[in-house]
């Protein structure tokens, strides 16, 4: 016969499927078993916060069973176990990321920008988990973190302890392009990790063009050359004689595979600028010399 004690004291809350256990003998469990049978795995009932390690032979004795492990005592004797607990305040059990200001990680970045971004751990009763520092990790590429607190400028993988809210504070800065995801893990607790799933960096769009004017056949006309960034292909633009707040004329044209565009303009110099074809990008206008015939 084998008597699980939960060894918890008179006024200290023991949970049974979260309810408290009252009285001495509702804290223990007489149970028949077989020669060569396993120690009990789960106690009587659970003190808040704590988990069990296994069984002593004394209420204050050493560990003599780990749970479920095999037991020793000769068959036919009668035996009492204590539980021997562990507490769990402060091991970190569940981690989030999130943006600083609480919104959800971003599926994409702009190419340049920085984010703010918080890891939260937390134990296995929902408080803050402070007992180990956090190891945060960029894989893939397009992203670095800002210099801060337990983060060098540049670098894509580093550590720091939380704060007494079990929280750690970092800023990601995008590079131009890429994929890149999040890891975080419990450097005490390597078993206790958070991935995000995949953040792209949106490339910068940007539009650049210069201008020469030129003889073709017997006309005098403009040629406008330029290059884009981080345009989804298809795409046009625009392309126009005049300044943004005087446009004379405009015509369009397709960006091709490589980025770049030409627009030829029937006009013997001038300033001209491009955009998108839905206006969101723009370039600087430029001033091209005239021919002079």
């Amino acid at each position: 016969l084998v008597t699980y004690d939960a060894n918890v004291g008179v006024g200290t809350k023991c949970l049974l499927n979260g309810v408290d256990v009252v009285g001495d003998a509702r804290r223990t469990t007489p149970t028949v078993v077989a020669v060569g049978s396993s120690t009990a795995s789960t106690a009587p009932c659970t003190p808040a916060g704590h988990v069990l390690e296994g069984w002593r032979l004394t209420g204050d004795g050493t560990l003599a069973h780990r749970a479920g492990s095999a037991l020793t005592e000769s068959s036919g004797s009668s035996v009492t176990l204590f539980a021997q607990w562990r507490s769990i305040a402060g091991i970190p059990a569940t981690i989030t990321i999130s943006k600083a200001d609480g919104g959800a990680v971003p599926s994409s970045v702009a190419a340049g920008s920085t984010t703010a971004m918080v890891v939260t751990a937390k134990d296995a009763e929902g408080n803050p988990a402070t007992l180990s520092p956090y190891e945060i990790e960029v894989i893939g590429t397009g992203a670095t973190f800002q210099d801060g607190p337990g983060f060098a400028e540049g670098t894509t993988k580093d550590s720091a302890w939380p704060d007494r809210a079990g929280t750690v504070d970092f800023t990601l800065v995008a590079g131009k392009s890429g994929t890149f995801t999040l890891k975080v893990t419990a450097v005490d607790y390597p078993k206790v990790t958070a991935t995000t799933s995949d953040i792209k960096v949106d490339a910068k769009k940007t539009i650049t063009i210069t201008g020469e004017a030129k003889l073709e056949g017997r006309g005098i006309l403009t040629r406008i050359s330029g290059v884009t960034t981080g345009l989804a292909l298809p795409a046009r633009v625009k392309c126009y004689l005049g300044t943004p707040g005087a446009v004379k004329t405009s015509t369009r044209t397709d960006v091709g595979a490589d980025g770049t565009f030409t627009c030829d303009m029937p006009f013997n110099g001038g300033s001209y600028f491009a955009t998108t074809a839905d206006g969101s990008v723009s370039s600087d206008t430029i001033s091209v010399t005239p021919l002079q015939r």
